[in-house]
């Protein structure tokens, strides 16, 4: 096998109600927008951006994420508004940073133990969690995208639960998930 080299990211995943409610939001974007690329990975909230490793390092990664699994539990959390990354990412903000922070320092330290330090600057002091809707968009395609999650924003659950996480795989512009993993019985929470 060929020891390529992928961008990989750590995400959160929902499921359920949430899901559901993130994937409405999605289509409805889609629709009005005519971009679909928020529909190529699920839905999650960003936990660890992505960072290079190579075919060969990609078990490296699981373990890090088989042992994240075994350390926490699932999590409730809520959205509290709508926001985005310049005018090419439309994102759900989720709450209860503390103890995603918490979460995030736990890969991150994991992830360094192996790799090294494979964050940027902007990540390592001001990691911003989201779950994306949209992304890939066009000046034009931004604002509406932007609208129609503020218009559905009402709809969100009032607890949202969080109950594996995943690797995702970066490839060409979209985003394959690889591996989940159901979170267990931790202290994280």
């Amino acid at each position: 096998m060929k020891d390529n080299t992928f961008r990989v990211g750590i995400g959160l995943m929902f499921q359920g109600e949430a899901a559901n409610y993130i994937r409405e939001l999605e289509l409805a974007i889609s629709a009005k927008s005519n971009v679909y690329d928020g529909l190529s990975q699920p839905p999650h909230i960003t936990i660890k951006r992505p960072f290079a490793v190579t075919t060969a390092e990609l078990d490296k990664v699981r373990r890090a994420v088989d042992e994240l699994a075994n350390e926490i539990d699932p999590i409730q959390l809520t959205f509290e508004a709508i926001d985005s990354f310049g005018s090419s990412v439309v994102f759900l903000v989720p709450s209860r940073k503390d103890v995603l922070r918490k979460i995030y320092e736990t890969i991150v330290q994991k992830i360094v133990g192996v790799f090294g330090d494979v964050s940027d600057d902007h990540e390592r002091n001001n990691p911003v969690f989201h779950c994306t809707v949209a992304l890939n968009l066009t000046e034009e395609s931004f604002s509406i995208a932007k609208n129609t999650a503020q218009e559905g924003f009402s709809e969100a659950p009032e607890c949202a639960r969080l109950d594996k996480v995943g690797i995702f795989v970066q490839h060409d512009d979209q985003w394959v998930t690889i591996y989940e993993k159901e979170l267990g019985h931790g202290l994280v929470n």
